[in-house]
């Protein structure tokens, strides 16, 4: 499911909205701009701000099914986060 408002100031903000197998739905949000002086390239995201959301947004899909908690702040932690349909370590994440 894909949510897209436009405001007044030029900011278009994209939502894309993905059902897991086991049932939550994660959300990842996307900004951008509008800028019709720049002819060859008219809309532009935060770069920064997207990659982050994209982490996020990832990390999450994948942990959504583990037996416990498991947030994107406890990737960044060493160790491994494993549960029974997948395993994740450090060499995964970039």
């Amino acid at each position: 499911e894909l949510g897209l408002t436009c405001g007044s100031d030029r900011t278009i903000r994209l939502t894309i909205h993905h059902a897991t197998i086991h049932g939550p739905i994660i959300a990842l949000p996307l900004e951008f701009t509008y800028n019709p002086s720049q002819v060859t390239a008219l809309i532009h995201g935060s770069k920064h701000a997207d990659d982050d959301a994209v982490r996020r947004f990832f990390t999450d899909v994948w942990t959504a099914s583990a037996d416990k908690p498991t947030t994107f702040q406890d990737m960044k932690l060493p160790g491994d986060t494993v549960t029974e349909d997948i395993t994740i370590t450090s060499s995964h994440l970039r």
